[in-house]
C-alpha cells in the first residue's frame, strides 16, 4: 500500500492522520479524488478500520480509482457533485479533505456541512486556501478560472468553535488549511 503513496503527496495530512484517527472516532471523507490523496485515505481507512467516502463528479476518474489495488471494502465511491453527496451523507467524519470545486460558494457549503457533521476534535483539511498571490496566482492563470477558496478560510478563522491553521508552503504554495472542531467543554486534548 505505501508504495502507492506518492512521496510528495499531502505531507501534512500524512503527518497528522495517525494522531487524529488514534484520538477521534469517525469515518474519512474525501471531496475530489486524487492520485495523491485517495491512496492516503485508503491506507488510513484500512489501518483504522474506518469507512472512507470518496466523492468526485468525474465518472471516469471514479471508475479508474475503483480498480486500484489499494481499494478495500471499507471504501465507498460516490459519483456526483458534493451537493448530491451531502444530500445522502449521514455519518460522522473524523477526517475530511475538501479538494473538489474551488469556488467559495461551493467550498463554504462543504465546509459548514462537514463542520456540523464532524466529530468533536475531528479535522477538515481544505486545499488552495491562500489569497491569490504568488504560486496561487499562477495556478489561477493556468486553470483559467477564478478560485476563491481563501475567502472561506478567512470566514472560518472568525468562528469561536473551531481552530484554523494554514500551511502557506503546502500544496504547491497554494495553502492547506486545517480546521479543528473544538470541544467547548474540554480544555485539553490528549496527543
Amino acid at each position: 500500500m505505501d508504495d502507492q503513496i506518492l512521496d510528495w503527496a499531502w505531507p501534512v495530512i500524512r503527518g497528522l492522520a495517525d494522531t487524529i484517527l488514534t484520538n477521534i472516532e469517525g469515518c474519512l471523507v474525501e471531496i475530489g479524488v486524487g492520485i495523491g490523496s485517495t491512496p492516503i485515505f485508503a491506507k488510513y481507512s484500512k489501518k483504522y478500520n474506518r469507512k472512507c467516502y470518496s466523492c468526485d463528479n468525474k465518472y471516469a476518474r471514479i471508475e479508474w480509482f475503483k480498480k486500484q489495488t489499494y481499494v478495500h471494502n471499507g471504501m465507498v465511491f460516490f459519483k456526483g457533485n458534493s451537493n448530491q453527496f451531502m444530500d445522502q451523507f449521514d455519518d460522522t467524519p473524523a477526517l475530511v479533505l475538501i479538494d473538489g470545486n474551488h469556488m467559495a460558494g461551493v467550498v463554504r457549503q462543504e465546509a459548514h456541512f462537514f463542520i456540523d457533521k464532524l466529530a468533536t476534535g475531528g479535522v477538515i483539511f481544505m486545499h488552495d486556501t491562500m489569497p491569490p498571490e504568488g504560486a496561487y496566482e499562477k495556478k489561477l492563470i493556468q486553470k483559467n478560472k477564478e478560485m476563491d477558496t481563501y475567502k472561506v478560510r478567512q470566514e472560518l478563522e472568525k468562528l469561536s468553535y473551531i481552530e484554523t491553521f494554514t500551511w502557506p508552503y503546502s500544496s504547491g504554495g497554494c495553502g492547506l488549511t486545517m480546521v479543528l472542531k473544538k470541544d467547548m467543554e474540554r480544555k485539553f486534548y490528549r496527543l
